[in-house]
C-alpha cells in the first residue's frame, strides 16, 4: 500500500458541534476537546489493524463499523464506548476530571484502558485489551499476567485459536521546555517500528496526531477543525457523513517543534508481535544508551496515578 493510500485509510477526528448536552450544557468539544480527538483517531487505526483490515476489505463498511464506536450522539455507551461523551463520563469517575477540562495523553490512556475493561458489545473485540503506563516505563508484569504466554485457546466447535490483541500506550516526557535534540533519532525509530500505532502529542498548546515521519519531519492529524455533529448510524451510512472522518490536506512538523508531553502507541496482536515488541525495544536501547528514553522493568511502580502526573502538561 503506497502513502497516499494509507493515507486517506486514516481516521480523522476534529471537533464537533451541535451533539446532544454532554453534562447536561455542552453541544461542541471546540476549545477543550483535541486530545480527546487524536486519541480516537489513534484507536480508529488500532481496531482497524486488531480486525485484520489492512489489505482487501469493504471500506465502507468496515469504516461505518468502527466509527460506530465513537459517535458523539450515540447515548447507549455499549453501542459507542468510545465517544466523547463517554471518555468524559470516565474521566469524570477516575480521574475527578470535569466535562469541559482538558485531557492529557497520560488521562486518554486510562480512560480508553478502563472503557474496554467495563465491556465492549462488539464481540469482534471481546479479545482486545488497553494497557496504560506511566512515566515512561512499560511494566512487564503486567503484560505477563495478562497477557498469555505460548498459549493458545482453542474453540472446542471450530479449533480456532483465540489471540488477544493489545493496544499499548506508554506517557511519558521528551524533556522540560522542549524536546531534547538526542531524543531526535530515537523517536523516529519508535515510529519505524512495525507495532507503531502513533504518538499523541501536540504543538504549543495544541494536540495532534502523529502517525509517521517523511525526513525528519512527523506526519500529523489536526483535529482543531470544526464539523457538525452526526445524528447517528444513519449519517454514517451516508458517504457524506463518512467522507468528515477522511484525512484532508497533508501537514508535518520538525521534531523540535513537539510539546513535550507524549503518548507512545502500539499494538500487538498476540503474544509472539508483543514478545517482537520488546526485544526491538531492547535492541533500540542498545543503540541509543543514555538518549533512550522509555524503560522496561519487572515490578510494578509506585503508586503515581496518570490522573495526578502534574508534569504532563494539558494539551489543546
Amino acid at each position: 500500500m503506497n502513502f497516499h493510500q494509507r493515507y486517506k485509510d486514516l481516521f480523522w477526528f476534529s471537533y464537533r458541534v451541535g451533539f446532544k448536552p454532554v453534562a447536561g450544557r455542552i453541544t461542541s468539544d471546540a476549545g477543550f476537546g483535541c486530545l480527546i480527538r487524536v486519541a480516537q483517531s489513534m484507536l480508529a487505526e488500532t481496531i482497524k489493524r486488531h480486525l485484520g483490515l489492512n489489505g482487501a476489505y469493504d471500506k465502507h463498511k468496515e469504516r461505518v463499523r468502527i466509527l460506530s464506536l465513537f459517535l458523539d450522539n450515540e447515548l447507549d455507551h455499549t453501542i459507542s464506548p468510545f465517544s466523547l461523551r463517554r471518555m468524559c463520563e470516565i474521566a469524570h469517575e477516575i480521574c475527578q476530571l470535569r466535562p469541559g477540562e482538558w485531557f492529557r495523553g497520560s488521562t486518554a490512556s486510562l480512560v480508553l484502558e478502563e472503557a474496554v475493561k467495563r465491556g465492549l458489545k462488539d464481540s469482534s473485540l471481546s479479545n482486545f485489551r488497553i494497557f496504560a503506563f506511566i512515566q515512561g516505563a512499560i511494566e512487564l508484569h503486567q503484560l505477563d499476567r495478562d497477557m498469555p504466554h505460548e498459549k493458545e485457546e482453542e474453540s472446542k466447535e471450530s479449533n480456532q485459536k483465540t489471540e488477544t490483541g493489545a493496544l499499548l500506550m506508554i506517557s511519558t516526557m521528551l524533556g522540560l521546555d522542549e524536546v531534547n535534540p538526542d531524543y531526535y533519532a530515537p523517536i523516529l525509530d519508535i515510529l519505524a517500528l512495525p507495532q507503531s500505532v502513533g504518538i499523541l502529542g501536540g504543538e504549543g498548546n495544541k494536540a495532534l496526531y502523529f502517525f509517521g515521519f517523511q525526513g525528519d519531519r512527523l506526519l500529523f492529524l489536526d483535529p482543531h477543525y470544526v464539523q457538525p455533529a452526526l445524528k447517528g448510524i444513519e449519517d454514517l451510512n451516508d458517504p457524506r457523513g463518512l467522507g468528515t472522518y477522511e484525512p484532508h490536506g497533508s501537514y508535518s512538523l520538525e521534531i523540535r517543534r513537539m510539546q513535550t508531553s507524549v503518548t507512545l502507541c502500539f499494538y500487538v496482536q498476540n503474544r509472539a508481535d508483543l514478545d517482537d515488541l520488546i526485544a526491538r525495544m531492547r535492541q533500540l536501547e542498545e543503540q541509543h544508551q543514555d538518549n533512550w528514553f522509555l524503560s522496561l522493568i519487572e515490578g510494578p511502580l509506585d503508586d503515581l496515578h496518570g490522573c495526578d502526573m502534574e508534569d504532563f502538561h494539558p494539551l489543546d
